[in-house]
């Protein structure tokens, strides 16, 4: 006559075998969770440092506009001789 049921190896087997499955679960949505804040860290650095090379391009160019102007206007002023380099030669 067979019973119902489980054998008392079976559900320690089956429980060993639950804490383990879980352990890892857990351990990998952990590590999962770790890396995602990992590389947002990582972006909002990325982030910052194209922002500050933003407006380091962005005054540079602001510069170079001006010193086009200024020599533009000395062209216009005085003709083509008007050497662009200040200062002794």
């Amino acid at each position: 006559m067979k019973t119902k049921g489980f054998t008392l190896i079976e559900l320690v087997v089956a429980s060993t075998l639950l804490i383990m499955l879980t352990s890892m679960a857990t351990t990998t949505a952990y590590n999962f969770i770790q890396a995602v804040a990992k590389l947002k860290a990582q972006f909002e650095n990325l982030r910052d440092n194209i922002s500050g090379l933003y407006a380091t391009v962005s005054s540079a160019k602001m510069a170079y506009e001006a010193d086009l102007a200024v020599a533009a206007r000395e062209y216009k002023r005085f003709g083509p001789k008007t050497s662009l380099i200040s200062g002794p030669h």
